[in-house]
């Protein structure tokens, strides 16, 4: 079996952790060092972040570039089914708000009915 099919699955990671990393990814910047950590235009991703990455170079949404011989950082891209999934997550995303509204109005909401 290849370690695609038996890495965990995207679909099953929080949906904003998933929104916020391909967002992350497809506005470049994003490379991974030779060690666990991700960087975001030279700053640290949060560790809670880091397998959510992990899980998606596995399924193939992300693809790894070739390592920089002098500082063993590889950038990250969107794969064509990486982008496919972005668009669609992005779309889902933008209907659940505009039918149910931002999250600062709801938490703005649910503040004045305390």
């Amino acid at each position: 079996m290849s370690a695609a099919a038996q890495a965990p699955s995207p679909e099953s990671i929080n949906t904003d952790q998933l929104l916020l990393a391909l967002d992350m990814v497809s506005q470049g910047g994003v490379v991974k060092s030779a060690g666990l950590y991700y960087f975001d235009h030279g700053r640290r991703v949060p560790e809670h972040l880091t397998g959510v990455f992990d899980r998606l170079v596995w399924a193939g949404w992300v693809g790894v570039a070739p390592g920089d011989p002098v500082w063993a950082r590889r950038a990250l891209g969107l794969t064509e089914a990486g982008q496919a999934r972005y668009a669609h997550s992005r779309e889902q995303h933008r209907r659940c708000y505009a039918e149910h509204g931002s999250s600062t109005e709801t938490l703005a909401k649910g503040a004045q009915e305390r």
